[in-house]
């Protein structure tokens, strides 16, 4: 007697392999589920994404699809429920008899009519329309035939083709397909082959898979641009046929005509026009905001300090996006970057506004080409510096050996190097001197070094004239220097761009 889906639930990981093998699954299959620990009700909710993630051969992935579409539609239709086919003249009859109950009837419609529903509501068969054209059943024949899950890059750009061909010619709105149909057909792009889906892990270690690269609202994707293609070949210009926008269903906006958005220019904006509020109390925002203003850090409010930091920080990228026209005012606003342990708050910001990028330069950069750069500096007849600082060293090395740095004629070494490190002398008044610099080379962060390039002794971070004082240890001092272009929204110094683009 088959196991029903609620005693399946209950099953642990050994009562799942046992299962499976019962099914003729092989230990190859089995032991890749016991490895990612998949007891009875994992396994009923794996999806294809997930199952094609595991690294199955194409044969058992299918038929383990296969298997878990069987238990879920049994699971539909589970429980005491009698179900009769009747015929008659429109079409079929469910009669659905449940115990102790009323009885219900649920009309389906005919073959027919079951078909152009479907063609027109539910989610396209990708692998049927490929069928349909000689390349798209070379490709179905060849992912078959190679028992491997993988696309090559001619294939994918083919799927594309004759997808957005069959999308074209089947759609309504022909060349302007709406948003739902190319998410559908992007999911189903997905759903036929796994392995082209995105895989995606939070900061939390989960692992999710989308279609972004197929269709995304915002940044297009592949199906966007090929709907593209096809209408500037076409010679289609308008944006829509006539009429389209008064189709409610089509457009999705109820009738509504839509609204021209007017951009907001930065640092003119009134506070009654800034965007409205999303998560956080705006009142309470600005009481913590006045509360670090007046607050100089001390051992007794640090902590503070930093937790403030964190709740506002919403609040602070959005004031800092539409209000402040440059640094300077950011700064004024939020005194505490300047002086809270040595540019830590940077950093913090850096790590909240991008919590996927953990950026450390010692260990993505420093630890794994420090010594090939010297390598590569003797075998080249490079001048090696000769700083006490190893971090030093290795950013001068790299800046000497960039082909995309060294080639630009228009500036010599020193000078790129003074846009990244210049030196004083340990008397000097760095703040007059973050004043005096050039303008049209120093408008953005760069780092004054006190001492000389043989032994550096302090690091400073130079905003918009300000100077943040961030201690001796340049691996540190580079992190905040780093971090500041994304958290200020500052373009890399000319001349160096490819040089930072290296660490993102």
């Amino acid at each position: 007697m088959e196991a029903t889906n609620d005693e399946i639930k209950m099953w642990n990981i050994d009562d799942v392999e046992v299962f499976l093998k019962s099914k003729g699954f092989d230990e190859n299959v089995t032991n890749i589920l016991k490895g990612n620990e998949i007891d009875g009700e994992s396994f009923l909710i794996l999806n294809d994404v997930e199952v094609a993630s595991m690294g199955f051969k194409i044969g058992p992935a299918s038929k383990l699809r296969k298997l878990l579409e069987k238990l879920r539609s049994a699971d539909s239709i589970a429980g005491n429920h009698t179900i009769i086919n009747e015929p008659n003249e429109t079409g079929t009859t469910l009669r659905i008899v449940i115990p102790s109950t009323s009885t219900s009837e649920i009309p389906v419609p005919s073959t027919s009519e079951s078909q152009e529903s479907t063609a027109e509501q539910g989610a396209p068969n990708v692998m049927e329309i490929l069928k349909c054209s000689q390349k798209g059943k070379a490709i179905v024949f060849n992912y078959i035939e190679r028992n491997e899950d993988f696309v090559t890059h001619s294939e994918r750009i083919e799927i594309v083709n004759i997808v957005c061909n069959h999308m074209v010619e089947c759609n309504q709105q022909k060349h302007y397909p709406s948003v739902n149909t190319k998410h559908m057909y992007a999911a189903a792009i997905i759903k036929s082959f796994p392995c082209l889906a995105t895989k995606h892990t939070d900061q939390d270690g989960g692992v999710s898979f989308n279609h972004d690269v197929f269709y995304h609202p915002v940044a297009g994707g592949f199906i966007e641009n090929k709907i593209k293609e096809i209408r500037r070949k076409e010679g289609i210009r308008k944006r829509k046929p006539n009429g389209l926008s008064k189709n409610k269903e089509s457009d999705g906006i109820a009738g509504e005509k839509k609204k021209r958005i007017k951009k907001i220019k930065k640092g003119v904006v009134p506070e009654n026009k800034l965007p409205a509020a999303d998560g956080f109390d705006e009142e309470i925002m600005k009481s913590m905001v006045e509360w670090m203003k007046v607050h100089v850090v001390s051992v007794n409010n640090k902590a503070k300090i930093v937790e403030y930091m964190e709740k506002t920080f919403d609040f602070r990228d959005r004031e800092s996006t539409f209000r402040f026209k440059c640094v300077s005012e950011i700064l004024v606003e939020y005194p505490r970057f300047m002086d809270c342990d040595e540019g830590s708050l940077i950093l913090r910001d850096f790590h909240q506004k991008y919590p996927d990028k953990h950026f450390s330069f010692k260990s993505r950069f420093l630890d794994r080409f420090s010594a090939p750069l010297r390598f590569l500096a003797k075998s080249g007849n490079k001048n090696v510096p000769k700083s006490s600082d190893d971090s030093m060293n290795s950013l001068i090395l790299c800046l000497q050996l960039m082909p995309a740095v060294y080639n630009v004629k228009k500036a010599s070494f020193e000078s790129k190097l003074d846009r990244l490190f210049h030196l004083v002398k340990e008397n000097a008044s760095i703040s007059a001197i973050a004043k005096a610099k050039d303008v049209v080379h120093h408008k953005q962060p760069f780092l004054i070094v006190v001492g000389s390039l043989e032994h550096p002794l302090s690091f400073n971070l130079v905003l918009d004239f300000s100077v943040i004082p961030l201690g001796s240890d340049c691996s540190r001092a580079f992190n905040v220097l780093f971090a500041s272009f994304f958290v200020f929204r500052l373009e890399f110094p000319k001349h160096l761009d490819k040089f930072y683009l290296l660490f993102g």
